[in-house]
């Protein structure tokens, strides 16, 4: 009798085991390079210049989307993780309809941390697309820019296992 494999996801998981042996605390996975936060996985791109839309193409070929923010402890995370880095694009935008702004998966924004007077790109550019990112300037506050400009970006995924 021919001797069996074992199903590939036996396989698969078997591999993670060693991943995680390697790269993780023991109970979370994120890959080399990204850092773990409240179930997801976040790396920061500050010399990696893109427009909005590339910067969220980066993100999806990565496996994931640009961060999305949630509460003031996501945001604050956030605020340390890249604290001193330049102008970061974050997973929004009013693109559907200006001045509606919502997150890359759809969802409207529910926790914010705009700026004083901010967003306020409708008012000067009411026919261009604006999107969201962390205004470091401005104590990481939020800001909306013209989705074309380039700035670097922060990618968030699920992490990889949790054991």
């Amino acid at each position: 009798m021919a001797k069996k494999s074992p199903p590939f996801h036996a396989l698969l998981f078997g591999l993670l085991v060693i991943f995680c042996g390697t790269y993780c605390d023991g109970r979370i996975a994120c890959e080399p390079g990204w850092n773990y936060f409240k179930e997801k996985c976040y790396h920061s791109y500050q010399f990696h210049l893109y427009t909005y839309y590339e910067a969220r193409t980066v993100c999806i070929a990565l496996g994931g989307t640009l961060a999305k923010i949630n509460n003031l402890e996501e945001d604050l995370w956030l605020k340390g993780y890249t604290e001193g880095k330049f102008h970061l694009w974050l997973g929004a935008n009013d693109i559907e309809q200006a001045g509606v702004w919502k997150w890359e998966d759809g969802s409207p924004i529910t926790y914010s941390n705009w700026y004083t007077n901010q967003p306020d790109n409708l008012a000067r550019h009411p026919d261009i697309a604006v999107c969201l990112h962390f205004y470091n300037e401005w104590n990481a506050k939020w800001n909306d820019a013209p989705c074309s400009q380039r700035k670097g970006f922060i990618c968030e995924k699920n992490i990889i296992l949790k054991i």
